[in-house]
């Protein structure tokens, strides 16, 4: 399950903005959860195709026999390939993409 949210800071284009995202990782065998990765980050919308985001992202893995959380520093560029033959739409490209 993922819930990915990116914020722009203002209507003009390029703009800035704040990326959310939360995932739960789920299993079918006991225990059934498994791992949590959280992350936050700042980033900046240059146009409808590019994204370039930094921040932190959190990760927690869960096992039988022990539990750890990691931090981790992340650097992502996101590039939305535009297909000749899709509608034309608003669209920001994010972590769900």
């Amino acid at each position: 399950m993922s819930s990915p949210l990116y914020f722009t800071l203002e209507r003009s284009s390029p703009k800035p903005g704040l990326s959310v995202d939360n995932e739960v990782f789920i299993n079918n065998k006991a225990p059934h959860f498994e791992r949590n990765r959280f992350s936050a980050a700042l980033g900046y919308q240059f146009d409808q195709s590019i994204n370039v985001q930094a921040g932190w992202l959190n990760q927690y893995n869960y096992s039988p026999t022990f539990a750890a959380d990691k931090n981790n520093l992340a650097l992502t560029f996101m590039y939305r390939i535009n297909r000749k033959n899709a509608k034309p739409r608003e669209h920001m490209p994010s972590t769900g993409d």
